[in-house]
């Protein structure tokens, strides 16, 4: 008999560390004096990449990676799981709903977990900055050496600013990743988990998206939001939020100009 509980990890916002990071997490365990730098790297590694969104899996998409997960044949998985073919064919074109203990069963067959998350929605500011540092990534991507340039001057002045320290945790993970792959850098940026969201908070990218860059963000979020929410054409939003943004702008020069 299939044991439900050890096949369903129900995760919220961390990911299970395997090989060389249980190992390192143990290592910490017994060392709590442990170089800061590991400490670091062991949170980075414990950030998931999950693709943020409000919509479940649909049963049949769920069949169809566990198939590509396992290289199985739709009958030969139908056979592990000690199922019909034609109850497999029907659970994969959406004629039936096969149920949760059916998927495990499936998920069992094809040497898989079966991974139900549960995590708080985004807020609309959370997504704005998730699109943000998404738009970041691709550019450092394209340019790592000018762009992480960048992002290291910037975090020395944060580093600067910040009189009392309160900020120092996410500055030196932030160094830890400037300094460390690329990869790690660019999951942690796209990532929903929780570290990730709160480690955007203090974030060291300013000035590497140009303000139109930055605009185009703006209306793929906050944009398209506001215009289906009140019904009205996302060009005329676009308008707009332009407008606010002249406005905004055209005050800060009177206020320079007034203080020289």
């Amino acid at each position: 008999m299939l044991n439900h509980t050890s096949r369903v990890r129900a995760k919220a916002d961390r990911i299970t560390a395997t090989g060389h990071i249980a190992r390192l997490a143990s290592f910490m365990a017994f060392n709590p004096q442990a170089d800061q730098k590991i400490r670091l790297r062991l949170d980075i590694a414990f950030v998931s990449g999950m693709e943020y969104n409000t919509v479940m899996n649909s049963s049949d998409t769920i069949l169809q990676r566990l198939r590509r997960a396992s290289g199985f044949t739709q009958r030969e998985l139908a056979r592990r799981a000690q199922m019909s073919n034609s109850s497999l064919v029907a659970y994969a074109k959406g004629r039936q709903d096969p149920g949760l203990a059916t998927l495990i069963r499936l998920a069992d067959a094809a040497g898989c977990d079966l991974v139900i998350e549960v995590r708080p929605r985004m807020s609309d500011p959370e997504i704005r900055t998730l699109e943000l540092h998404r738009a970041v990534a691709l550019r450092i991507e394209a340019n790592p050496t000018d762009m992480i340039a960048i992002a290291r001057n910037n975090l020395a002045l944060m580093r600067e600013s910040d009189q009392y320290g309160r900020s120092s945790f996410y500055f030196d993970t932030w160094q830890v990743l400037l300094e460390g792959p690329l990869s790690d850098l660019l999951r942690v940026m796209a990532s929903t988990d929780a570290a990730a969201k709160e480690l955007r908070q203090a974030s060291p990218f300013s000035g590497i998206l140009s303000d139109n860059e930055r605009f185009e963000v703006l209306m793929a979020t906050d944009g398209v939001r506001v215009a289906a929410k009140s019904g009205r054409p996302l060009d005329e939003v676009r308008r707009e939020m332009l407008g606010k943004i002249e406005i905004a702008a055209g005050r800060l020069a009177g206020t320079e100009s007034a203080s020289r």
